[in-house]
């Protein structure tokens, strides 16, 4: 009962705090945004969550506080019955690193637990040996309804239940064919019942496909060498483990089990280390110290044993390196756990309001929403958790984000939300980019669309500025001014093609040897190298999906008090001599010999007289 209490409580964080300027605060609190509006998923909006991706968001939303609360207790309630069920199916010593990750790091990251609550019970589920088919029926139902919360799930939930439906068809055929139907029946009950049309859901999936598609190569980001060689080395000892255990086991009820662990080795490594920051990391170790257990059947015999120790060993070692972020951010340390619902669920909202009208006066956006009042707004790059803060009349472009638009089809719809028949009357820009990428290949086409269509008429100190749309739009010239096929390092010249504003796209495909490098780590990329007069060179990192569509290259853009000075018409034109693309870490083998690098006239502010 103790284990229990402390499993739920750690794990069930009641909804508090306000998003602001954050990368994930803001899209968690955008997700919470579309469904108390309505919107449908794959039609008004796109991101790497669905419908259902409102209930892993820790903030605070008047709207959707009693649905984000309920459903807090409902993933505890969950990952609480997962950890006990599995636990008794363990003997004392392989308990530890489930409870450790349970108390420990679960609480820790959103993602982690998340995958848990879907993870753990399937794993139950395939390693009971009672209840019959009953509790494959009740996760196909549960992993059905949990695939509209994250793509990453709707992937995860398909393995799952073709090895749900081999471990049932060997003993009641019937109910092996009714798994299927049951996670059918629960996605689609929970995609109608979230407010969203049938009729929406083929757009749905479709950008759901070019999400899973272009997330690698254009978030993907390199981190420390020693975590990256560590995450190797934990998989192919498990892995090899889990392969040598598969071949040996004579009881084919542990079958299954074995085979989703293995099918969940690449899957973990590719959302772990693709993009390798600590959060990444932090969620990877963590989940391959909840399943090594499951792997290392210390019982076969003595030199099994020996090497599920040793295996186990260097996956705590790789978990025990991420500490130093969980000290920062277990919800004991912050105070946020189970706890505070002692006080009451309505008190906790009574005071969420509060803070909330408290922090509005924090942020310098007060004088920019007494603006705009209640016109049509969006908010650029990423920090819409302050839209949505003010209560403005937030009426978001296609990706919610601007970092996230990695392709570019999502790009151009960004872009035409700019251009079409409601576009916002107003547009708050805290132009801020991730991975020391340049600035202006965030949302690029919308850039270039906000330059022939909106005006400054307000600018803070912080770099903060506030644009109108123009009665007129000022000329968009597109036309084509150069085309080159450089090599990797060699400069491309812009000074001869005139002092006007410049746009740029570059094509520049992988290799074979790229194309599988990047299959099994993360994609090769480079960097863009600007000169300017002077001799100065700039350093940037170039996502190749973003760099397909135009971006501003000509004047650069560095900083938010460059985007004001940029739309003041203050910034100098021409003043980009040469660039090039320089290869990363990885090497040139894994591109192509040479890139397409076209080069076009951009909209221009005149300078102010």
């Amino acid at each position: 009962m103790l284990l229990a209490l402390l499993v739920f409580t750690l794990n069930t964080q009641p909804p508090s705090g306000h998003a602001t300027w954050g990368v994930d605060p803001s899209w968690q609190q955008a997700l919470q945004y579309c469904h108390a509006e309505g919107l449908q998923a794959g039609v008004d909006f796109a991101l790497s969550h669905g419908p259902l991706g409102f209930t892993r968001s820790p903030y605070f939303h008047p709207a959707t506080y009693w649905a984000n609360l309920a459903w807090t207790l409902l993933y505890g309630a969950v990952l609480t019955g997962a950890v006990l069920g599995l636990c008794s199916t363990l003997t004392l010593p392989w308990r530890f690193p489930l409870i450790a990750v349970a108390l420990l790091q679960a609480p820790a990251s959103g993602d982690l637990r998340l995958l848990l609550v879907a993870i753990l019970p399937t794993l139950w589920a395939l390693r009971s040996t009672r209840g019959g088919a009953w509790p494959s029926l009740a996760v196909c139902a549960w992993l059905g309804v949990l695939a509209l919360v994250k793509h990453t799930l709707l992937f995860l939930s398909l393995p799952a239940l073709a090895l749900l439906v081999y471990k049932t068809w060997r003993t009641q055929k019937p109910f092996a064919l009714a798994l299927p139907l049951t996670w059918l029946l629960s996605h689609v009950l929970a995609w109608v019942a979230l407010g969203q049309s049938l009729g929406a859901y083929p757009a749905y999936l479709g950008w759901v496909k070019e999400f899973a598609g272009f997330y690698g190569p254009g978030a993907g980001r390199a981190g420390p060498t020693w975590e990256l060689v560590l995450g190797l080395a934990c998989l192919a000892s498990l892995g090899a483990y889990a392969l040598i255990c598969l071949r040996e086991l004579p009881e084919p009820d542990e079958r299954p089990a074995l085979a989703f662990l293995i099918v969940l080795a690449p899957l973990s490594f590719k959302m772990g280390f693709v993009r390798h920051d600590v959060l990444h990391t932090f969620q990877f170790f963590g989940l391959w110290l909840a399943l090594s257990p499951f792997l290392l059947p210390a019982e076969r015999s003595a030199r099994r044993a020996l090497s599920a120790k040793l295996t186990l060993g260097l996956v705590l070692l790789g978990a025990l390196t991420q500490l130093s972020f969980m000290r920062r951010v277990h919800p004991v340390a912050r105070g946020n756990t189970a706890l505070q619902l002692l006080s009451g669920p309505e008190t906790l909202r009574a005071r969420e309001l509060v803070r909330m009208r408290a922090l509005k006066e924090e942020t310098p956006l007060q004088r920019i929403a007494e603006i705009v009042g209640q016109d049509p707004v969006d908010v650029f790059t990423f920090s819409c958790g302050a839209a949505i803060l003010y209560e403005l009349n937030w009426r978001p472009r296609f990706t919610l984000q601007s970092y996230v638009a990695y392709s570019p089809r999502l790009a151009e719809k960004n872009a035409a939300s700019l251009s079409g028949d409601s576009p916002p009357q107003h547009v708050v820009m805290a132009w801020l980019c991730l991975d020391q990428r340049l600035a202006t290949t965030e949302d690029g086409p919308a850039l270039l669309e906000l330059l022939a269509r909106y005006e400054l008429v307000y600018r803070h100190p912080s770099g903060l500025c506030l644009l109108t749309r123009r009665a007129v739009p000022r000329a968009a010239p597109e036309q084509l001014l150069g085309s080159f096929e450089p090599a990797l390092g060699e400069w491309v010249e812009l000074g001869s093609l005139g002092a006007g504003a410049k746009s740029m796209r570059v094509e520049l495909d992988l290799s074979l040897a790229g194309r599988l490098y990047a299959l099994a780590l993360r994609g090769p990329g480079v960097f863009l190298e600007v000169r300017i007069k002077g001799g100065d060179v700039g350093r940037f990192r170039l996502p190749l999906p973003l760099a397909r569509s135009r971006f501003l290259i000509d004047p650069l853009v560095r900083s938010g008090k460059d985007f004001q000075g940029l739309f003041a018409g203050e910034l100098p034109l021409g003043e980009v001599e040469a660039v090039r693309l320089v290869p990363n870490e990885v090497g040139a083998w894994a591109h192509a010999d040479r890139a397409k690098l076209e080069v076009y006239a951009a909209p221009a502010v005149a300078p102010a007289r």
